[in-house]
């Protein structure tokens, strides 16, 4: 009977192993700064959504109002006109007024809508690209 044990050791390996190690370290550097970077990004997405969001409230509230106050200029031109004291085109001059007063309400409520969608975006609600899922749950869409 004969047993043998053959074992190999290599005793320099040309700095494989230390390149491979210094390489992983790189490697995870990189991760880990791509990492800061997309956290940087979302906060900013996130800071600029709140933002957007509040102003385009803000701008409507306003708007809404101008356009009551417009609508008033229209029944106060209206009064005038049937009481003589006005002239018809003072009441189409209201008018156009109205008109321009809810045509910005309407481009300020696009303007909201676009913000609140990129709101819902950056925290993973809305996926534009993902056509019919408006409102899904996020866990569904990965």
């Amino acid at each position: 009977w004969s047993l043998g044990l053959n074992l190999s050791v290599p005793l320099y390996d040309g700095g494989g192993r230390t390149l491979d190690r210094i390489e992983a370290a790189s490697r995870l550097r990189q991760a880990e700064e791509q990492q800061r970077a997309l956290e940087s990004n979302l906060a900013t997405q996130l800071s600029q959504g709140v933002t957007g969001v509040q102003g385009a409230e803000a701008e409507l509230l306003a708007m809404r109002h101008a356009v009551a106050l417009a609508r008033e200029g229209v029944a106060a031109a209206q009064a005038s006109f049937e009481a003589g004291m006005a002239t018809n085109l003072d009441v189409i001059d209201a008018n156009q007024s109205l008109f321009e007063a809810e045509l910005g309400l309407v481009g300020l409520q696009i303007k909201l809508d676009l913000a609140q969608l990129q709101l819902a975006h950056a925290v993973g609600l809305f996926d534009p690209l993902r056509q019919g899922e408006v409102g899904a749950d996020p866990a569904s869409q990965r």
